[in-house]
This record gives structure tokens, sequence and C-alpha cells, in this order.
């Protein structure tokens, strides 16, 4: 807590009110106090100043004998605005030995805010401490708090330290403490709480009573998705859509729009927040997926996509009739009737923040028109080259209006993304009327109110998204936090996102100016005309049966599971284990509680603390069907070496569960117990007597069967401490179907790691065995043969093995790589890395020295750091070679072209060659000594291509970031420069190019789709000819792609504007040549994105494959 703030617990120790002899209290603020407190009211209201006060109010305690204060004091109880406090005091400290005084403001409920538990008061609140003769000598600090059930006390544990009450700054000057008097002066602010939730712990808090909207649960960094999801969500207009959409046949069960059906209908009618996995995997999406953010514009345009795709046939403008709006692109000649223009549609507006002041500033810089002149005229076919303005201009505005506010970019000088955290300012309200074409419809409402604000905290690498909204016209504003919803105020909707500078005001100390480090990146704005409809409350009447049906019922079990957590300290869990589970368990120990075998044959109980165990024998009686006087329960407890062993029987029926509990597993929250069942002629067999002291002992049996290489249990038995070992073993072999004479091994189940063997000889007393041990026995006569045949010869064996038994998943570290096979080994984790790639070569059919292994992230479930070449190291000593808390049993591995050795020399450069084009492009792994130049990197692909050493060929090889041309790679350079971040690509440079003639020129054609932030594929360059029409142009472009015709004629060709984020379409009569200076652009493809090669992992763009 900053400044020392803490909460003080409360103690059993009643806290000490003042002795009169040494302490005085003054109901009122003496006369300095009083001058002080006017000021002190500036200095806290400064500090928040955006709440209104309920009150404010002083308290001044003098205290007589500072030297003869217990270690703990109190003031008087006091009053403000009708709220009581007092202040406690630690002359000392909490801990004496620290050095600091400690000083806290303790909050007295009243009466009625005991009973009802539900409360809470908001405080500003600053102490004084000062000399009583000389108050200019004092110590300050201020805090604020919610005080409620679980906040009671609230201060500073490091108030001042000890020494500087005590001390004189000079001979002249005092200290503070003097003559053993001290005031100490607390001044509160009560504040009004606008929201309900201020400064809230949200311990227990529960969105849906509080606002009527439940959160969306975070799958690891799902959040953008989640903020887009809740801001369409409270579109009533667009959920009616989604509810349309047929998804009653079993073939669109697994579709998007029937996960979004679910999900919005969870939404409006859960309790508690909503899982949304089945929603990602509707879209395909693996566990890995949702670890990875993405950015919600186009996660909201391939979602829409979806959705439209979902509705062909049906309602096939719907979203189109929202969403959509039209723009046009012109070039408009000033001295002729000339002009060039084309109409598009848009989804949503991305608005430049950089250098711009608010909203309007982005629209008129988003239509702002550009003249062409001069060099940079317009050439309009039969006018000739002409001065011409050039803009965008807006035709028509949809109903519900996306604004994306551009806060990332990149920057190529500092070569990364950025975000740009500029203060940018939107309006409640606007009107867009002022941005249409004159030639559009002036009569249609450009009126606009703000619904939705999208914001992103943080930075660039580690941010987090959230929604403020407004569901309704007239209601309030909420704030949308994956699984919490609260309500908000227009602070926080507005200034709190406009980014930018802010200054804070400490009480006591000068301001500090900050850098908010959270900002809107989306804007939700509603047609005025239209909001009623719009946000129109959605009845369930209109959603379809079948979704009802199914969802009513998860609801139901959700609601009863969520009322089951509500009252689970009234109840106590019971888990018993039965004879069929220890049969079936073969693994160390009685039972394995945290992950048992089979689920079915353990028996759970969910029983009233309050009754008692005799309540549980009928209950159990009906589950086994088993009567109940044939039935006994045993206690289990951990022993001190953490083995789960039986210790008595249950005798004492009459107690209660909570006792019982409480008695045999005081440091847990469950029950647990064994289930003995007697045969039938031992009906009402009296209970045995296995106490310490008893001569009875009883056992459990567990038979290690060599042929299957398995554990199994064998039931129990009761033995004399005092009878040999060896007189059980007939009954042990007929349990197993043995002989009887047939010879027997027997061991101790001791611990994981600790199995002891057991001498025949001896007896149960001498081999210190005690009630609840576990015996395991194995046939002593295996042959060398019998032995060598087995993986485990004996039970010593298989259980050190189990003791040291992990089970690792292994994942191709590249989805690109050629081996893809994802799968599960059980080792040892004693296995030594050179024996682990041994078993893994077989795997996968490839040399072992060819594998490398990566170790996962437990957090992120990304990889991590690449294991050492140590061929001794263990796979112990692999899994724990981070400092993380937690371990993954997750491996990522490798299959490399070279041998590891090898590779410690080399680095791995991974370079797409253009063989014929862009169509026939393949992705060649290189290793490259590190201190060699590019040129070895040419070298080593014509190695695998020889058919590219051509002489005289020229060949080049360039870098490309964000689907951007970088730069060109000089073959002379060395390896080191390449940016490890960009994508190499190599390619024959195209005979045109080397032989470019006179004012011909060279430039890089990108690829689209629909809009320019939309990026995708390899750029390339390509020679553009003066005076050249398009449709020759575009010919020279197929030949130079050689993409085939289903590809190549859906192919839009424009010129594109990074900077204004305009786009141009180009007729066959076009001339690129000049449209490119006209324009300041450069050409361009729209065509849907079909990369080259899979990205790699944690490089993905947003898939949705349903």
């Amino acid at each position: 807590m900053a400044n020392g703030e803490f909460e003080l617990k409360s103690q059993e120790t009643p806290l000490v009110d003042f002795d009169t002899k040494t302490t005085e209290s003054v109901s009122s603020l003496n006369r300095h106090s009083q001058i002080e407190e006017e000021t002190v009211k500036e200095e806290l209201e400064l500090a928040l100043p955006d709440y209104d006060d309920v009150a404010f109010g002083g308290y001044s305690w003098e205290i007589k004998n500072w030297h003869e204060l217990d270690s703990r004091a109190s003031s008087r109880i006091f009053e403000v605005g009708g709220c009581q406090f007092r202040i406690v005091y630690f002359p000392q400290g909490i801990v004496p030995s620290s050095g600091y005084a400690s000083l806290f403001l303790e909050y007295i409920p009243s009466r009625e805010e005991k009973e009802s538990q539900d409360y809470g008061v908001c405080c500003q609140f600053a102490f004084i401490i000062s000399n009583v003769k000389k108050p200019s000598l004092r110590v300050a600090s201020s805090a604020h708090c919610r005080y409620s059930p679980e906040i009671q006390d609230w201060g500073f544990t490091q108030f001042s330290e000890t020494k500087r009450l005590l001390s004189r700054n000079s001979p002249v000057v005092p200290p503070i403490v003097e003559d053993g008097a001290l005031r100490i002066n607390a001044f509160i602010r009560i504040l009004d709480d606008p929201t309900g939730v201020l400064w809230h712990s949200f311990n227990n808090y529960d969105s849906k009573s509080m606002t009527g909207y439940v959160g969306l649960k975070n799958q690891g960094a799902t959040c953008y998705m989640n903020s887009l999801l809740q801001s369409l969500y409270i579109i009533g207009a667009f959920r009616k859509i989604v509810y349309q959409v047929p998804t009653k046949k079993e073939e669109s069960k697994n579709g998007i729009a029937y996960a979004l059906q679910r999900c919005f209908y969870n939404l409006q009618f859960m309790n508690e927040p909503v899982p949304t996995t089945d929603l990602t995997k509707s879209f395909g999406w693996d566990s890995l997926d949702s670890f990875m953010q993405h950015d919600v514009q186009e996660f909201n345009r391939v979602l829409q996509d979806n959705l439209e795709r979902s509705m062909e046939g049906t309602m096939e403008n719907a979203l189109k009739n929202l969403f959509c709006g039209k723009m046009k692109s012109y070039v408009a000649c000033m001295n002729v009737n000339y002009e060039s223009a084309r109409t598009e549609e848009f989804w949503d507006i991305q608005l430049n923040v950089k250098g711009m002041k608010n909203l309007e500033a982005s629209f008129r810089d988003y239509i702002q028109v550009e003249t062409l002149d001069g060099d940079n005229c317009y050439y309009a076919d039969m006018y000739g080259f002409q001065e011409a303005k050039k803009g965008v201009i807006f035709e028509s505005f949809p109903p519900i209006l996306h604004l994306q506010l551009k806060r990332f970019e990149y920057d190529f000088e500092r070569d990364m993304m950025i975000k740009i955290n500029d203060r940018y300012e939107f309006p409640l309200e606007f009107n867009a009327k002022a941005f249409l074409s004159p030639e559009a419809d002036q009569d249609q409402n450009c009126e606009y109110v703000l619904h939705g604000v999208l914001v992103h905290s943080g930075d660039l690498d580690n941010g987090h998204y959230y929604a403020l909204l407004k569901p309704q016209k007239e209601e309030r504003w909420y704030k949308f936090d994956d699984t919490r919803v609260t309500p908000a105020t227009l602070k926080e909707v507005l200034e709190e996102n406009y980014g930018g500078d802010y200054f804070v005001h400490p009480p006591f100390r000068p301001a500090v100016k900050l850098k908010r480090f959270m900002s809107a990146y989306m804007l939700l704005y509603l047609r005025k005309d239209k909001i009623d409809e719009l946000i129109a409350p959605v009845q369930k009447d209109v959603i379809p049966n079948h979704l009802k049906e199914v969802l009513d019922e998860n609801i139901r079990l959700v609601d009863q599971q969520r009322k089951e957590r509500l009252e689970s300290h009234l109840y106590t869990k019971i888990e018993i284990v039965t004879p069929d589970y220890f049969a079936n368990h073969h693994e160390f120990d009685l039972a394995n509680f945290d992950n048992p075998v089979d689920e079915g044959v353990m028996l759970h109980f969910r029983i009233k603390k309050e009754q008692n165990v005799s309540d549980l024998i009928p209950m159990v009686s009906e589950e086994v069907e088993v009567p109940a006087n044939r039935l006994r329960l045993w206690y289990i407890i951990r022993r001190q070496n953490y083995t789960l062993r039986v210790e008595e029987p249950v005798s004492e029926l009459n107690i209660s569960i909570e006792e019982a509990k409480d008695r045999w597993n005081s440091q847990g929250f469950i029950l647990r117990l064994y289930l003995e069942i007697l045969p039938e002629n031992q009906t009402n067999h009296p209970l045995v007597n296995v106490s310490f002291d008893s001569p009875n002992i009883f056992l459990f049996i567990k038979y290690y069967d060599r042929e299957n290489q398995e554990i199994i249990g064998c039931g129990t038995i009761f033995v004399i401490k005092n009878d040999k070992l060896d007189s059980i073993c007939p009954e042990l072999c007929e349990r197993v179907g043995l002989s009887k004479d047939t010879p027997l091994h027997l061991y101790e189940e001791i611990k994981p790691g600790y199995i002891e063997y057991l001498r025949l000889s001896k007896t149960f007393a001498e081999n210190e065995l005690s009630t609840g041990d576990i015996i395991c026995f194995e046939t002593g006569n295996s042959d060398t043969k019998d032995q060598e045949d087995n993986i485990f010869p004996t039970a010593p064996k298989l259980y050190d093995f189990m003791a040291n038994r992990v089970i690792i998943t292994f994942r191709p570290r590249f989805i690109d790589q050629e081996s893809t096979l994802e799968f599960e080994l059980v080792l040892d984790r004693r296995i030594k890395l050179i024996e682990l790639c041994e078993e893994l070569s077989e795997k996968l059919n490839t040399d072992a020295d060819h594998i490398r292994l990566t170790t996962c992230s437990p957090l992120a479930y990304a990889a991590n750091m690449v294991v050492p070449n140590n061929p001794n190291i263990t796979l112990y000593e692999i899994m724990h070679a981070s400092e993380e808390d937690t371990v993954s049993n997750m491996l990522f591995y490798e299959i490399m072209n070279v041998s590891l050795s090898d590779l410690d020399k080399k680095r791995l450069l991974r370079v797409t060659w253009l063989f014929e084009g862009l169509a026939n492009a393949e992705l060649i792994d290189v290793y490259i000594n590190k201190v060699g130049n590019v040129s070895d990197v040419f070298n080593a692909i014509s190695e695998k291509y020889p058919e590219l050493r051509v002489p005289n060929q020229k060949v080049r090889l360039y870098e490309i970031l964000e689907h951007k041309w970088y730069r060109d790679i000089n073959m002379r350079a060395m390896i080191r420069s390449l940016n490890p971040f960009a994508r190499i690509i190599g390619e024959v440079i195209p005979e045109e190019e080397i032989s470019l003639q006179e004012n011909e020129r060279v430039i890089v054609v990108y690829h689209f789709h629909k809009d320019v932030a939309r990026m995708h594929s390899i750029p390339f360059k390509f020679v553009i000819k003066p005076g050249e029409k398009f449709a020759i142009t575009r010919q020279r472009l197929r030949f130079r792609t050689m993409y085939p015709d289903n590809i190549f004629s859906v192919i839009k060709f424009a010129i594109i504007d990074f900077d204004r984020n305009s786009v141009v379409y180009l007729n066959d009569d076009d001339v690129v040549f000049e449209l490119l200076e006209q324009y300041n652009g450069t050409l361009a493809m729209d065509r849907a994105k079909k990369e080259i090669r899979k990205p790699k992992i944690l490089d993905r763009a947003i898939q949705m494959k349903g």
C-alpha cells in the first residue's frame, strides 16, 4: 500500500482507551487546529476533486505523557457526519523494533450496520502529529479507504520515525514530543460514492445484482474479444439478427452463429460470468489461440464476415443495414469539367490520433482535400495533365458507427510497434453532417450519441482491454471488465480515456505529472434517430425455442451449482473409498482423491455440518445397495509422511459431521472415509479393537501382477500382531487364484520411493506393521527369462518407476515444421537428455542428434527456453530449469536439418524463395555461420536448388515487416546485421527490372483485403511504364505474380495511401504511372488473404474456421 498505508487487523486484545492521568481528549478542535482545518480540507479536495462531500470534520487528541503510553493506545470515539471513529496509536509501532510510530483511523459501525453486514463508508483522511506548544513542528500524511465489514481500520504502519518525534532538530528547536506532550489531529472527509463501488475490494461482488449485467470469462488473453462482444450485446437489433440465423439443424450446432446465440442468451439470463470456450471452439481455435491477443477491429471484421456467410439466403443485408456506410474517393479537376470518383462501402472508419486534438479534427483530416498541381498534376484523359483536388468524402453514415482510433503504429526509426498515448478528446454527441458530400442526401440524420468506449490499458506488449458501455438510452454507464461489471462515472468514460498527461496532487506534497496508461481505441456511436430501435430490449419470445430449451436447463444447473457454492459453508463434503475403488486403484497409496481413476466407484456426499454421523450410514447403504448392518466406516488420515491411511473405525455415531471432520481432518474441508463391506455371515459383527494396545491389526493388501505389469487391490485383512507374516500367505495366494504353496515376496508401501522388504519369518509386530498399512505381495518363483521379458520384473522396480514417473506432452515448436505430431510419453524423470532424444527419435522417425527441445512457460503456455545440448542433463533438471514457481509438463520439439553440435556454431535463417512469381513460393531453412555474410545465404539455398546457379543471373534478398517492404539486403552485409523480426524474401531479379528503360520506375506492390489496415502476403517490386494503360499493366502483373486464373481473376487493383488510409480502384483505361504521382500512393492488390506459409506459434492472424 502506498505511503505505508495498511489495514490494521482486529486483535483479541481490546483497544486501550486513554488514561485520564496521561492523556486528554478535546471534543472540538483547538484554535490552531480550526485554522488548520480549512487548509487541510483544501489539500484533500485538491487530491480527490471529483467527489462530493457528505461531511467534513476534525478531532484533536492531546497526549500529556507520551513515555507512559501502552504499546497500543486509542482516543475517545468521536463523530463526523453521523459516523463514529477513533484514532489508534502505536507509539513504538506495530513492530516495536521497526523504529516507526504507527497510526490508524478506526471506523465504529452502528448497530444496524453490524446486523446488516452490508455497508461502505468512503473516507479521505489526514493525520497531523504536532508539538503542542509549537504546532508548526509537525508530521502529516493522508490516505483514503472504504470502510466495510472487511476493513474497519486503515492507516500507516510507518507514520513517522520515532527518533524524529523525540529528537531536536537544533539546540533552539524543540522535538515534536516535548515534555511528554503530543497532539494528534485527525481530519476526515466523508465522500459521496456515486457508483457504489468506490475503492471496493470486490470480494463476493455480484455484478448481476448490482448492475443487471454479467461479465465474460477471460480464457487467458481474450479480454479484447470480451470487450467487443459486450459492445455488440447491448445492441438489441444486432442480437435479434443473430437469433434469427437458422441453427436448428444438427450441423449448425458447431457453427459460430449458434455459439454466439448461446453466448448472448447466457449474458441475458445467467446470474454469473459467462464462459466463452464454446464460442472460441466454434472459431476452430485451440487453447493456444486463446492466449494470444489480437486487434479488435480485425476480430470484428472476421466475425461479421462469418455471420454474413451464415445468413446467405436468409438475411443477406441485415448486418450491412446496421453497420455499413458509403464513402466516395474522388479526383476533381479545377479548370475543366472532369472528375474521377468511386463509391465504396465501409464498416468502420479508421481515424488518426497522432497530431489530432479531437474527433472533429480527425474527421476533417480524413476528408482533407489535397491539391494536385505542378509536377503532381492529374492526367485527365482527353484533357491531359490538369490541376485537381483529391480527397475522400462520405455519402452516408450507418446507424451503428464504429470509429477505430489509430492508437498503434509502426515506428520505422525505432523498428517496432508503438502505442500513441497522446491526448485525444471525443464528445458524448456529435453531428457528422459536415463531413457529408454535397451530393449526398442532406435530409439524412447525422446526429450520433456515444454508447461505447473500448479501452486499452498498459503498453503494447503487456496490455488489457475493457469496455465502458451505456446499454440503455437513459441508463447510466457501466464498465465491462471481463467477469466484472461495475457502474462508471462520466469521468471514467471520457477524461480518463483521452490519454495524454495528467496531474495528481497528493496532500502536503508537490503535484506530480503522470502519463495515462489507458486510452480509448474504439468508439461506438449510435445514430440519434435510431437509438430506440437499436437498443430496444430483446424479449424472450423472439429467441428460438430450441435455444431456450437447452440453455434454460444449463442455466438452471449453473444456478444450482452457484447456490451450492454460496451454501458450502453450511455443508461438509464426504469422500468414501469403496472396496471396488481400491481394487481398481493401480497406483501408490490407498486412493488418489485429486485425480481418482474411476469417479464412479468413489462415493461423494454433501451433508449438513450439524447432522450426526449416524445419518450418513443409511445414505451409504442406499448408494451401494448393501444393508446397513454389513457396513463399517473407517476414518482416513494423512500421515506425517503425507500418505493416506485408515486410522480407526467410526465408532461414535452420535457426534456431528463437523466434529468428526475436525477431529480427523482438522486442516482440510473434506471428511474422508473407507467403506468396509462385511460378508453376509458377519452381520452385526462387533467392532474389532485396533487400538495401539490391541493385538489386532487391519491391513490393506495389493498384488503385483507381473504378467500385466500392474498393481491390483486385493481387499483387507485382520491379523494378530504376534503372528508371523507367512501365516497369511495361503490366503493371499487364494485371493489371486494361485496355489496355496506358491512362494511369495511381501513388501510394505511406506511412501513413494520407499518400499520395504518384509521378512516372512518375523511377526507383524517385528516388521513394524500397524493398522492402515499397505502390504504388496508378488510371486517369488520368476525365472531369469521371465524377468528379462518384463520391463519391471519385481514390484519394487515398478514402485520405483511410479515414484519417478511423469507424463510429458510433446508439441511441435512451429506449426509449419515437417512433423506436427503431438503426443504424450510416460517417462522416468531421471532419464538423461541423450536417452530421451533416442526415445523421441523412434517416435518421430528421425536422428536423435537432430531433435531440439524447448521448455514451456506454465503461465504464457508458450515456448520458453531452448534446452542446452548437454547429453547428461536429466528430464527433471530440464523441467525445473526456470525460476518460475510452477512447472509445465510440456516440451516443444524441433527436427533440425543439422545436428545440434553443428547448430551451436550456426544461425537458422528462414527464407521464402519466389521461384516463379508469388504463386510458387517455398519456405527454405538454412543454417549459416554466425560470422558469415549474406552471400552465404544464397550459396546455401543454391546447394539445395542447383537450378538457381545460372551464370550472370542476378538475385536479391529483401526484408519485410508487417507485410510491408522494409529494405533490400546487401549481399556483402554480415549475418548479424539482419533484422531478427523481419521476414526474408528471395528471388531472381526479373529481366525488365535489370534492363530498366528511361523514365521507367520500380515500385513496390502490396497486398490487402478491403482495407489498407488489413495488409497480408509478400510485397514485390514491379516496373511501371509511362503512358501504359492499366489493361496492359494487368497482363504484366499476371506474368510477374504467376497467379492462376481462379485467383488472378478476382483480384481488384488499386492505388493506396497508407497515411490517409485511402483506396482508389483502377480501371483498364487508367495509367498507373500518372495516378501514382497524383495520389502520392502505391500500387496494391485487393484479394482475400491466402498466406504462402503458416505463421509461427504465437504469430497467428485471426482465423475463424466455423
